[in-house]
């Protein structure tokens, strides 16, 4: 027989309908649950038992419920339920503790239905959203609104003069402004782009790439007036720099230790290396030589680097490195990972790490150990003016 709890995880799954039967104005009640065959009881008093407590269950949340009267061979003539329904929303709300919600909804709904009747079609299949976001309709509605009347306007987030908004609610809703915006006025939404910036043709801060030359000849021939710089990523990308070796790191005392080396630059490109540094031109005609600290991570970071340049050689990212190291390395919790598109060397240093639990940062490597590890990679020098 089923209990207060199924009767309530039944109706639970009418809520959604009920929610979009608001939408439309279309009846919903009575609503009926299929209770269907309940499991035969063994005796006589545990019919009984079932049927008293779905009786209380019933009654406590005003279901209301059709009985039949059946003479079973092995009980007698007794009651069971035929169907239970909801007759109506006071009760059906009541039970599932949703009655300030829907009067909520309500309320929501008529205020986007007032202030922007291009969103009507969105509302059926997002009753959902509408009530996740309630307290901010009025906000959102305005900046739907200056998005209507500025399309693509160039502006930066701080700069949009909508009363109430900030760049946190920006921040903190951007799915549900995409949404609402791409129902709206789908014409000015560049839906191709992953940025809600771009999107919606606003501008944004590029994130700066610090680029260091570790030959000067280099840096003169190219006519760069100094030899460490931050630029933003699609600066950087354009860069002329033609084929160079480009070693790239993701932590700031390794760029900036990295000896003087022949027609070579280093690359800060910290944890977001491969998304900053993709589609450069002047980087797939180099040499791309990555330096990261043997962990999860760093791993992680070679193999997204790997995927926009196939070509991209390790240093100091093997289980030879990690041997001669080890007393440097620390033990950390090292879930196992699966990094696709590894050599065998950097795969069976990874395994290594991930068996010990072991993290080894390349700053402890010692510095003579570094400068041997490059002029050994990095050789025959090529004159950075012979270019």
């Amino acid at each position: 027989m089923f209990s207060r709890d199924q009767l309530l995880s039944l109706a639970r799954r009418r809520y959604a309908d009920f929610l979009r039967s608001v939408v439309e104005g279309v009846a919903f009640f009575p609503v009926e649950l299929r209770i269907g065959k309940t499991r035969r009881a063994e005796t006589y008093a545990e019919r009984a038992t079932e049927l008293a407590e779905f009786r209380a269950a019933a009654a406590t949340l005003n279901i209301t419920v059709e009985w039949r009267t059946v003479n079973d061979p092995r009980f007698g003539p007794h009651e069971r339920p035929e169907r239970a329904s909801f007759s109506h929303e006071t009760a059906f709300l009541g039970a599932l503790g949703k009655t300030d919600e829907v009067r909520n909804f309500r309320a929501d709904l008529a205020l986007i239905r007032a202030e922007c009747q291009a969103l009507e079609t969105w509302l059926p299949a997002n009753a959902p959203a509408v009530i996740q976001h309630h307290s901010l309709w009025p906000a959102l509605l305005r900046v739907v609104a200056w998005f209507r009347a500025n399309p693509r306007s160039g502006l930066y987030l701080r700069q949009l003069p909508v009363e109430g908004v900030d760049t946190k609610f920006f921040e903190r809703h951007r799915t549900i402004l995409d949404a609402l915006l791409l129902q709206v006025q789908p014409e000015a939404v560049d839906q191709s782009a992953p940025r809600f910036e771009a999107r919606h043709g606003l501008r944004w801060e590029e994130p700066l790439v610090r680029l260091r030359f570790l030959d000067l000849a280099l840096q003169a021939v190219r006519g760069f007036p100094v030899a460490d710089l931050a630029i933003p990523a699609p600066t950087f990308r354009a860069l002329s720099l033609g084929s160079v070796i480009a070693i790239i790191t993701e932590n700031l005392r390794n760029f900036l230790a990295l000896p003087t080396l022949p027609n070579a630059v280093a690359v800060l490109g910290s944890g977001d290396a491969a998304a900053l540094l993709a589609s450069a031109p002047w980087l797939a005609q180099s040499r791309i030589l990555y330096w990261g600290d043997m962990d999860a991570r760093g791993f992680a970071i070679l193999a997204r680097l790997r995927a926009a340049y196939p070509e991209t050689e390790s240093i100091l990212m093997d289980s030879a490195t990690l041997e001669a190291h080890r007393r440097w390395a620390v033990k950390v919790e090292f879930a196992h990972v699966e990094v696709p598109g590894l050599t065998t060397a950097e795969r069976a240093a990874l395994n290594q790490l991930s068996a010990e639990g072991l993290w080894l940062e390349q700053e402890r490597v010692p510095y003579a150990v570094v400068v041997e590890a490059f002029a050994r990679i990095i050789s025959p020098p090529h004159p950075a003016t012979a270019r």
